[in-house]
């Protein structure tokens, strides 16, 4: 069976993409900066605020569910 995900280089967000922004605009008065994005998922949000200029790291408790996150650093350990 074949996952069209695996096709679409983009991070799936697990947190709806107003999440994401709301999140950014509590940020927006303080310059960008080194921020934690944990757990980090597949990366959407990170992405996200690479964009406004962010330096992202990511944790995830999984290394291996990454999935289009080049890029970022990546902090974790792998499990399972």
């Amino acid at each position: 069976m074949h996952d069209d995900r695996l096709d679409d280089p983009r991070p799936a967000a697990d947190a709806s993409e107003e999440v994401h922004e709301a999140v950014l605009a509590l940020l927006k008065s303080e310059p960008p900066g080194r921020l934690l994005d944990a757990p980090a998922g597949e990366g959407a949000f990170a992405l996200h605020a690479r964009k406004r200029g962010y330096t992202v790291v990511c944790w995830v408790p999984n290394l291996f569910h990454v999935h289009g996150a080049a890029g970022l650093t990546l902090k974790g350990r792998a499990t399972d």
